[in-house]
């Protein structure tokens, strides 16, 4: 339980990422929310909670990409060089382990008086 409170800033947004009826996913691979469209394959990059508004940890999609390519030299880890890929990156391992953990000292938070409400 310990884990999930550091992924999630509030209950509403633990819940949604882990309903698979919901849009919200959280990828543990590249730190990242996104809002997934159920009529195609695209996802969009959620910035703030959509339910307290506490600005989440910024993605590392591109570290991710950036650290396979120089420190293993592959060039296309998602198809061609998929099963080159170690198994680290597989999973929030990899990032936890250079210890790219996201400082919210200079970030700033939206004040809100109620929470944000979305009807999916």
């Amino acid at each position: 339980m310990v884990e999930k409170a550091l992924l999630y800033c509030c209950g509403a947004l633990q819940y949604e990422a882990e309903d698979k009826y919901c849009p919200i996913e959280y990828t543990f691979r590249w730190r990242e929310y996104t809002i997934r469209d159920f009529s195609s394959t695209s996802k969009s990059l959620v910035l703030f909670c959509p339910n307290c508004g506490t600005k989440l940890p910024t993605s590392l999609r591109d570290d991710w990409f950036d650290i396979l390519e120089q420190e293993y030299g592959l060039e296309d880890p998602l198809y061609d060089d998929k099963d080159k890929v170690p198994k680290e990156f597989m999973t929030d391992e990899w990032w936890k382990k250079r210890e790219l953990i996201d400082s919210k000292e200079n970030e700033v938070s939206l004040p809100l008086q109620k929470p944000i409400r979305f009807l999916f």
